[in-house]
């Protein structure tokens, strides 16, 4: 699992956050971005969408957290702190 978590940050993390640090985000991308987030930790642990599993659940079986919108975030005042300078 942690190999596949790890890919899962290498690989797929950097085109779904493509160029994240300008996105003008909206609640509804914000959701878009949790819904992906949640989507892939399915995926990872094969979990199908009719399964009544919830989403904290499938967050302890992947011990993990969410953290991408919180990627997004880091990225976007990383920017803003070098246009300052």
């Amino acid at each position: 699992m942690e190999l596949k978590k790890r890919i899962v940050k290498s690989v797929l993390w950097n085109v779904v956050l493509y160029a994240s640090e300008t996105w003008s985000m909206t609640q509804a991308d914000r959701k878009r971005l949790e819904a992906m987030e949640m989507w892939i930790c399915r995926r990872m642990e094969k979990i199908s969408g009719v399964d009544k599993i919830s989403n904290e659940e499938v967050l302890q079986r992947v011990t993990e957290t969410k953290t991408m919108l919180d990627t997004v975030i880091k990225r976007k005042r990383v920017v803003r702190a070098f246009a300052k300078t």
